[in-house]
């Protein structure tokens, strides 16, 4: 079965729908569907989300060392000018 006659499939099923109710989970549905596909989080791979969100927890935990630190130790270490 082809995309368009699936599309029809679902148009008409959705015309059979009586309950105001059913409609606007129907809806529900759809908007949650198409802020899933527009999130680019969700396009991101898991492993990758995970060392995100423990970043993040490191920052808010004061777990942080700026640019400038890192490059001093950098430089220190290998004993660069």
């Amino acid at each position: 079965m082809d995309l368009t006659t699936r599309k029809l499939q679902l148009v008409k099923q959705l015309m059979g729908v009586a309950s105001s109710e059913q409609i606007r989970q129907i809806e529900d549905f759809f908007q949650r569907e198409i802020a899933l596909e527009n999130d680019p989080w969700t396009k991101i791979p898991e492993s990758v989300q995970k060392i995100i969100d423990q970043s993040l927890d490191e920052v808010k935990a004061g777990k942080l060392v700026s640019s400038d630190e890192v490059m001093a130790q950098i430089k220190s270490k290998y004993k660069i000018a």
